[in-house]
């Protein structure tokens, strides 16, 4: 831990300092990855943006949490950054292993609700 930030401190601090960067623009992966671990001294393979997303899983939806979303993933290795505690709405999807994206949940307004048929 460097600077006193935690990896969730550093993924959010890379998140805002490179939103404001990139303004509109998606942030690539490769950058998230190198200023979160730079800020907080983390190895890179720890850095995976895609675990805070809204939108979407790497995990079961029964073991996930959502607790420090903050991205929003808009196509491959692309994230827009959003925040925590953001009142994000949409749906949120998980491809289990060697089958196809599904749908597994939503947000309304920054509440998350899982649906009832998980996994």
């Amino acid at each position: 831990m460097k600077n006193g930030l935690s990896r969730v401190g550093a993924i959010e601090s890379a998140g805002r300092q490179l939103q404001a960067q990139y303004g509109t623009e998606p942030i690539p992966h490769k950058q998230i990855v190198d200023a979160a671990s730079r800020l907080g001294g983390f190895a890179r393979s720890s850095i995976i943006p895609s675990d805070f997303c809204y939108n979407c899983l790497n995990r079961d939806p029964v073991s996930a949490s959502m607790a420090n979303a903050m991205f929003v993933r808009v196509g491959l290795g692309m994230y827009e950054f959003l925040g925590s505690g953001y009142a994000y709405s949409g749906e949120v999807t998980w491809t289990p292993k060697g089958s196809h994206q599904r749908p597994v949940g939503m947000w309304i307004n920054g509440n998350y609700k899982a649906y009832a048929s998980n996994p």
